[in-house]
Formats: C-alpha cells, structure tokens, sequence
C-alpha cells in the first residue's frame, strides 16, 4: 500500500509561494526489481529531502501529482535505510505532465531513475487509444541481449517495434481501441519472453505499456500506466 507523507502538504505550500501558478504533474513509478521479495523492494520516495510516498513497492505507482514547476532533487530510499538507492534531478515544465520510473536491478543494470513527457491528449479518432511501449526489463547485463519485438498473440508485428532495447521508448502511437493479447518476444518472434493475458486498451485513452522484471529476482511482465 502506497502512504502519502504528511509531510507532502507543507513542501506544497513552501513552493507554490514562489510559482503559484507554475505547476507541473508528475506520476512515480516503481518498475526496478532490484529485491527477491515485494517487501525487499519497498521503497520511501523524496523530493528535495522531504518524503513524499512511503512504502512504494516494485509494481507500484503513484497516480499525477501537481507541484509546482522547477528543479527538484528525488531520493528513492529503500525502507529501514538512510542513503538513497537512487537520487536523480528533475526538472519540471509548467503545464508538462510527465512519468518518472525506477528501474534497475542493481545487478544486471545499473539503478536508476528515467523521467519521460507524457502526451495525455485525446486521440484525434475518438475511437482510437495512443498507445506508448518502454522496455524497462533489465533481464540481461549486455543491452544487445535486452533487444526484444512487440508482437500480437498471432506473431504480427506491432508499429514496426521488431528491435526495442532496454529503455527503448516507442513515443505514442495510435491504435484501434480493443481488446489486445500483446506479446514482447525475441527480434525475430521465434521465443515469447512475455506472455500476459488480453487486456482492454481503452477509447480516447493514452496508455504507457512498460515491460518489467529481470527474470531473476522477479518474474517479466508488463504494467500499463495508468489502466494498471
């Protein structure tokens, strides 16, 4: 369960002094299996030294929160510990909305923290979902053995995505809304890697598909944000 800190409300008012009208949206998201239990995954989340989220585990995310534009220092600290696992500078745009998500292993790839500009606006076809693939699965040390394709349950290729390397980032496309049995396999489609059940990729919606685990401490799967 994601705690928000009490703490939170006092580093908004703080900041909304100076860009009152300056504000920014920012979802976390907790995608680095770097523990072989979801406890030992647990993480406190701060910006600028102040705890924001508290116990956030690997497969969870914090829904958009508004701060106020700016830069802003954010520690990912795992529970019972003081020093951050990782600790990264964002800056953020007014009126941008964005993604930051943890990823690494600490083993196979480094930990760390990505931040992406989401592009929240409705498909031009009311009918159509935007659809966005990340490859945040650290399952291999050589990123060239990371490379994966994006494939239906029939083995058709997805929006030309044949070579997707670890944080590969595909950028929004558009796709009928429906009802999806995607699949992340090797280049060539011969080995299904991750194998998920269908999933309702909903109308008017702009949907972020990340592929995630290491495959050692924990399984492969994929998350989409914000849908779940």
């Amino acid at each position: 369960m994601i705690r928000f800190a009490a703490t939170v409300t006092t580093l908004l008012m703080a900041m909304s002094i100076q860009s009152a009208f300056a504000q920014a949206r920012v979802a976390i998201l907790h995608l680095a299996p770097f523990a072989d239990t979801l406890d030992g995954t647990a993480v406190n989340i701060a910006a600028n030294g102040t705890v924001l989220f508290e116990n956030v585990k690997f497969k969870d995310f914090v829904d958009y929160t508004e701060l106020p534009a700016g830069e802003y220092t954010i520690d990912i600290i795992p529970v019972g510990a003081t020093d951050p696992a990782i600790s990264e500078t964002l800056t953020l745009s007014d009126g941008v909305d964005y993604s930051a998500f943890a990823v690494g292993d600490g083993v196979k790839q480094d930990l760390a923290l990505v931040a992406v500009v989401d592009e929240n606006n409705a498909p031009a076809d009311a009918a159509n979902v935007a659809v966005r693939v990340i490859h945040a699965a650290p399952f291999a040390a050589d990123v060239a053995n990371t490379t994966v394709s994006i494939r239906t349950a029939g083995g058709d290729v997805v929006n030309g995505l044949t070579q997707v390397p670890y944080l590969g980032n595909s950028g929004f496309f558009d796709i009928p809304a429906d009802t999806y049995d995607l699949k992340v396999a090797s280049v060539d489609g011969s080995v299904n890697l991750i194998d998920p059940l269908p999933a309702l990729l909903p109308a008017g919606a702009a949907v972020t598909i990340y592929a995630i685990g290491d495959g050692m401490n924990q399984p492969l799967g994929i998350i989409a944000f914000p849908v779940g």
